[in-house]
């Protein structure tokens, strides 16, 4: 579920950790048309914490897009919480994009980011 604060949309990763275990539980894989779990969903078998220090990746993407179709689709919430990365929309940017940024590690925003771009392909009527 998004958060609104200081006029940005926020999208958590929310916790799903068995703390007895140290590995993620409940988030049940995604898997896409080609069968392949996690670049579109999660990584369930993975630990909790990603991997690495946290880092920040800034996309500019298609304003229209991610407003009437990510958003309200719940596609937004669903790849934060599988690449467990924060996701914040924050003002647009000429012409007709939105500055977006992912907050993880190095390896969960380019999971993220890989997400984006496959959901904003077919969210434009990609084939």
């Amino acid at each position: 579920m998004p958060h609104k604060a200081y006029g940005s949309t926020h999208f958590f990763a929310e916790s799903t950790m068995d703390m007895s275990s140290g590995f993620a539980r409940g988030l049940g894989p995604f898997v896409g048309g080609f069968g392949m779990p996690g670049a579109f969903g999660s990584f369930p078998h993975l630990p909790g914490a990603p991997f690495g220090p946290g880092s920040q990746l800034h996309l500019a993407l298609p304003a229209r897009t991610v407003r009437e179709r990510l958003v309200p689709d719940g596609h937004m919430a669903e790849i934060a919480q599988g690449c467990r990365v924060q996701i914040d929309l924050h003002e647009e940017v000429p012409p007709d994009k939105l500055r977006v940024v992912l907050s993880g590690s190095v390896t969960a925003n380019s999971l993220a980011a890989l997400a984006l771009q496959w959901r904003i392909w077919f969210a434009e009527g990609g084939c």
